[in-house]
């Protein structure tokens, strides 16, 4: 009788076993074990280590032709991000991430996950964030640069202030693209903060090798933001303009100048009809009494 209670428990502890087995809950799957589908492999290849600056140049716009060219392969390579992510898998998920950006065509629904995630990761405190979090809000702000709104705006004006470099720098950049006038002033604050940071050696340095300080990311980003402001205002006051002729060409709206002179026009010719008019009765009434009319 104990011998087949004891076989009882052995059968039912074996079935439980293995049906935690098979629904995965007995063990999660390890970092290393996930692996991009075998069609998407190309996404994660690395640039050739060697080779001219036109091999590395072809190497990219072909994996940028591709990326456009193939069907549904966001949705695919969004639903790969979030066991990446979760397995803290950065060389990964960062690659997905330029992949999403070069896109450019995630549904609102999509971006609000992300932004979600963003506001949970990015912390005042980046000290306290995990290199898993701080990577991914650092790309995370580099896709937003694809996605303007007013909302996004603002997440990445928050990034600025929270000391993190990698954060500002992304925030930058993709502010770059679809800031608005609101966000000139904090990024020249920024490009003031990082020019006291830098080092006189290390200003040397980087002029020597790149010929001027002006292609820091971030100045640059505010260099492309001034311009393209500057350019919508132009042409939003010229296109002001051309309505306010058309109006006033189609008589919905008249010129206050216009205006005067047409009403001293009318009353300019009132007066002659009406002096030719007194005229006229005068002589009628003189050839009356002259001529016995």
């Amino acid at each position: 009788m104990k011998s087949t209670a004891c076989y009882s428990m052995v059968v039912v502890t074996q079935m439980l076993a293995f049906l935690l087995a098979i629904s995965g809950d007995l063990r999660a799957v390890a970092p290393e074990d996930i692996r991009p589908p075998e069609d998407l492999m190309y996404v994660f290849e690395r640039p050739p280590e060697s080779g001219t600056k036109d091999n590395y140049a072809a190497f990219w716009a072909e994996r940028r032709k591709r990326l456009l060219e193939t069907p549904d392969i966001t949705n695919r390579l969004y639903d790969f991000l979030w066991p990446t992510v979760e397995a803290g898998r950065i060389d990964l998920y960062q690659n997905i991430f330029s992949a999403l950006r070069i896109r450019g065509d995630l549904t609102p629904e999509q971006i609000r996950r992300i932004t979600d995630q963003m506001r949970e990761k990015a912390t005042p405190t980046v000290a306290g964030t995990t290199s898993n979090d701080q990577s991914f809000v650092e790309s995370s702000a580099s896709l937003l640069g694809n996605y303007p709104s007013p909302a996004h705006e603002d997440l990445l004006l928050s990034l600025l202030k929270m000391g993190d470099d990698n954060w500002s720098r992304a925030a930058a950049i993709s502010l770059g693209h679809i800031g608005t006038q609101r966000s000139i002033e904090p990024l020249r604050k920024l490009v003031e903060q990082r020019a006291k940071r830098v080092d006189p050696k290390m200003r040397d340095e980087m002029t020597v090798r790149y010929g001027t300080l002006r292609n820091d990311p971030v100045v640059l980003a505010l260099s492309d933001l001034e311009r393209r402001v500057a350019t919508s205002e132009r042409k939003s006051s010229r296109n002001n303009g051309l309505d306010q002729r058309d109006l006033e060409s189609k008589g919905g709206i008249s010129n206050p100048a216009d205006s005067k002179s047409s009403s001293k026009q009318k009353k300019s010719m009132a007066a002659i009809i009406a002096g030719a008019f007194i005229i006229g009765v005068g002589i009628w009434y003189f050839l009356k009494r002259r001529c016995g009319v």
